[in-house]
């Protein structure tokens, strides 16, 4: 049973490493690939194209990502639940989307309309794990006796490929946008129902189980018993870019200026699905059943034979099938309202909710960003999260010539260590913007015919 525990606990965190928790829109300056157009091509220029860069979100309720491990005596990094004992509570979760962008184009067609394709490596991490399941890993069957135990945990952790392109349209106070990308699978692990329970009687020792469990993967998980489950990639990286395991993503944009220097910018990304068919993989558990254990009686009663042919692994009995599923992206909103302040100052408020499948988180951050120079722009936040404490943020972005660097953290107390904190958010990225967009009132002009 620890076996199986441990194994269940080490692919929570393979899959940590792979949809965003960032609040993207508080800070005016952080250029990202997305549908948001509307400074990307800084008013003036043709083309952009964007460089590798990377984005990412994080909530964690418990124990942190790094209480789970430490080096042994030989430096190895081993997983250590015994380390995370202490920090966790009842119910315990880790939360985590982020974004790589390989490689990104983008072209404004005139003054009102703009495109972009894109290519990026995706992840999503939705865990939730009550404190049952740590106790019966690290303490083993010495709190089974006399007690409810439930080992209910809810997962939606994937990793796909996804091949965007997306559009802007801008008419005077008003911008609208859309994208539609192609999703590609690299790997998945979604628990579509949860319910493992065990109830032990303290005096007989008898254990009844009420189970209505299945967990859908594919290139992940491979379970040939409790004591014997184990991660397996068994895919090729290189087949998953364009595979039969594929869906397709939505996202809208929308900005309005509601005055000469106040603008209310709207996003709802992650509408979107990716069906499973390559190689899946289902395991159920749908029943209730009982193991009768033993009477303390006949254990002090004399030529009593004991028989213990039931076991756990049959209590929950579970069932592989190799059955097609569809999992959903959480739907994510971003809501802004920035105010121009001045040439050098424009203060941001905004927020970020995103709704996984077992429940929602959101955050609240208000931003100021200040031009200290034409090619250095400077930010600081102040940010609330819906479980966590309050935190600050901050970044750059700087400019020389046609190129473009940003780096922004939503948490800088623990920029050296982001995994530390119970919530933060990171980007970092690259840009090079280049050609010019001929303006209609001056094609107008060099078309009317000189008179004398």
């Amino acid at each position: 049973m620890k076996t199986g525990m441990t194994i269940v606990l080490c692919f929570i965190v393979n899959m940590l490493f792979c949809q965003s928790l960032s609040n993207s829109f508080l800070y005016s300056h952080n250029y990202t690939s997305g549908i948001d157009h509307s400074t990307a091509f800084n008013d003036s220029t043709k083309f952009v194209v964007y460089l590798p860069s990377f984005q990412f979100g994080l909530e964690q309720q418990g124990p942190t990502f790094s209480s789970y491990f430490r080096r042994d005596d030989t430096g190895r990094v081993v997983i250590d639940p015994l380390q995370a004992i202490d920090l966790a509570e009842d119910e315990n979760s880790f939360r985590s989307g982020g974004e790589l962008t390989g490689i990104g184009f983008g072209i404004k067609l005139n003054e009102n309309m703009s495109i972009v394709g894109r290519y990026s490596a995706n992840y999503i991490a939705d865990v939730d794990y009550p404190l049952d399941a740590l106790l019966l890993l690290t303490r083993g069957n010495s709190i089974l006796v006399g007690t409810g135990i439930d080992l209910s945990f809810k997962s939606q952790s994937q990793a796909y490929h996804q091949y965007q392109l997306s559009y802007n349209y801008s008419a005077k106070k008003f911008t609208a946008g859309i994208g539609v990308a192609y999703l590609s699978g690299i790997l998945d692990a979604s628990v579509e129902r949860d319910q493992l329970l065990l109830d032990v009687s303290s005096f007989f020792f008898s254990i009844r189980s009420n189970t209505d469990f299945r967990l859908n993967a594919t290139n992940t998980v491979v379970y040939d018993g409790l004591d014997n489950v184990f991660l397996s990639y068994n895919g090729s990286f290189g087949d998953s870019f364009v595979s039969s395991n594929s869906g397709l993503g939505v996202e809208f944009y929308v900005d309005y200026k509601l005055g000469e220097s106040i603008k209310l910018k709207a996003k709802v990304s992650g509408l979107g699905f990716i069906n499973w068919k390559s190689d899946p993989l289902n395991y159920s558990s749908q029943e209730e059943r009982s193991f009768s254990g033993f009477n303390v009686l006949d254990i002090i009663t004399q030529n009593q034979s004991i028989n213990y042919l039931d076991s756990l692994e049959n209590l929950f009995n579970i069932i592989e099938t190799t059955e097609a599923y569809k999992t959903t992206l959480p739907t994510n909103v971003d809501i802004a309202i920035q105010q121009q302040l001045n040439d050098k100052l424009m203060i941001t408020l905004a927020t970020n909710y995103v709704n996984f499948s077992s429940s929602s988180v959101y955050q609240v951050g208000v931003a100021a960003n200040y031009s200290l120079l034409d090619n250095l722009v400077l930010a600081v936040s102040f940010n609330a999260h819906s479980r966590q404490g309050p935190s600050l943020g901050g970044g750059l972005t700087v400019k020389f010539r046609n190129f473009s660097l940003w780096a922004y953290t939503g948490n800088i107390t623990v920029i050296r260590n982001q995994l530390e904190a119970t919530s933060t958010s990171a980007s970092l990225g690259a840009k090079i913007n280049f050609g010019k967009v001929k303006s209609r009132q001056a094609a107008r002009i060099r078309k009317i015919p000189l008179r004398v």
